[in-house]
């Protein structure tokens, strides 16, 4: 997940999805927090913010389609189109990916300590480590998606969905919509049979960024007005959706309710909805919700062992390594929380996304630049090869 790149010259901005975004980033992260307290960790709508994450890949989608739908037209083309994005995921995800390979090698010395943290580079092997590196790790039956930095599974596969996309807008332009459509149907139709298990992560990513073309071609075409309610009734319909559901077979209707919410966003006419969307402290946790969303799960990761090493009588019996909070223990715990991320989102949005962003472009334009991209990428996946 990434927040809303720089649109070429001529592309419409859209600063209410910044937000939306931001929010969205809010719910994952809240959804990962562990269950300290039931009154808070259960909360229907919480439980069900991982579906967030596909919204995400909505967004995603209209936005590359707003911004790239008809400007990929050579091989040239795609690779910047591609370098840009490797550029805008990679360098903050190397930086968190690092963050947790230093904490592998920490236990060791830790365990010396008194403070047992497991055996190093067991679950988060080095093989695990190769696939980061590669942003492979959530696709295919052996992947290892939910090692190291857990919620940068989904750059991986959304990295990947990047390059579909801009394959079918070079390759196929005059049906490329068809072919969004089709993709984009038969990935939600495998969600909703569960065929495809092993690659369910990339599935997941196809049905909704190419769903997020779709709806980014109609508001180029006809930019259908909507009355000022439909973003209401779309959240409201949203909302009750995570609140109610209770099967896996239904998270499919998370794709359609948030395209609605989309469009009724970009389409509705102006009103409350879009003026709140476009409130300053919205659009600041819009505009960092990418780092957000890659440091959130370091900063639990230090939270948990605080409360495991701190508070030894309020762990339970039944092996789960949870300290019971009650529910003001652990409402100060969430704001604790919630704070350090914010805090460490600032640091690493300024001197890690938004400066590696800028170099990137520039170095994109030079002319060999993209061959040593290529070379590059080849050395690392004979590195994967040889780590098998």
């Amino acid at each position: 997940m990434s927040s809303l790149p720089p649109a070429p010259a001529g592309a419409p901005r859209y600063a209410e999805l910044e937000s939306l975004r931001g929010l969205a980033a809010l719910l994952v992260v809240l959804f990962h927090v562990p269950g300290w307290n039931s009154a808070l960790h259960d909360v229907a709508i919480i439980r069900n913010g991982a579906l967030m994450v596909q919204l995400f890949f909505v967004l995603s989608g209209f936005v590359m389609y707003t911004a790239y739908g008809q400007k990929l037209q050579s091989g040239g083309a795609v690779l910047r189109f591609q370098l840009l994005r490797l550029g805008r995921l990679y360098p903050v995800h190397l930086v968190m990916l690092a963050a947790f390979v230093l904490m592998e090698f920490l236990k060791a010395p830790l365990l010396q300590m008194g403070y047992d943290l497991g055996t190093p580079f067991v679950s988060n092997t080095w093989h695990a480590f190769f696939q980061q590196l590669l942003l492979i790790q959530a696709i295919g039956p052996h992947n290892a998606g939910f090692t190291f930095n857990g919620p940068a599974w989904s750059i991986s596969v959304e990295f990947y969905t990047y390059l579909l996309f801009a394959g079918v807008v070079c390759l196929l332009p005059r049906i490329k919509l068809w072919v969004c459509a089709v993709l984009a149907t038969a990935a939600m139709y495998m969600m909703w049979a569960k065929i495809g298990a092993d690659y369910i992560n990339l599935v997941w990513c196809v049905a909704g960024f190419f769903l997020g073309c779709l709806i980014a071609a109609l508001v180029q075409a006809r930019a259908p007005a909507l009355p000022a309610f439909t973003p209401w009734l779309a959240l409201a319909l949203l909302l009750a959706f995570l609140q109610f559901n209770h099967s896996v077979r239904n998270d499919v209707a998370i794709f359609p309710l948030a395209g609605l919410l989309i469009l009724g966003i970009v389409c509705g006419r102006p009103g409350v909805f879009q003026r709140v969307l476009r409130a300053r402290a919205l659009q600041w946790l819009g505009q960092h919700s990418y780092a957000i969303y890659m440091v959130h799960s370091f900063v639990l990761y230090l939270l948990f062992l605080t409360l495991f090493y701190g508070l030894p009588d309020r762990l339970p019996d039944d092996g789960s390594n949870l300290p019971h909070l009650y529910l003001g223990e652990a409402l100060l715990v969430y704001l604790v929380f919630l704070a350090i991320t914010l805090g460490a989102a600032v640091l690493l949005h300024r001197y890690v996304e938004t400066p590696w962003r800028t170099r990137s472009r520039k170095w994109v334009q030079r002319e060999a630049a993209p061959w040593w991209a290529l070379g590059t990428l080849a050395l690392l996946y004979g590195m994967q090869y040889l780590s098998r």
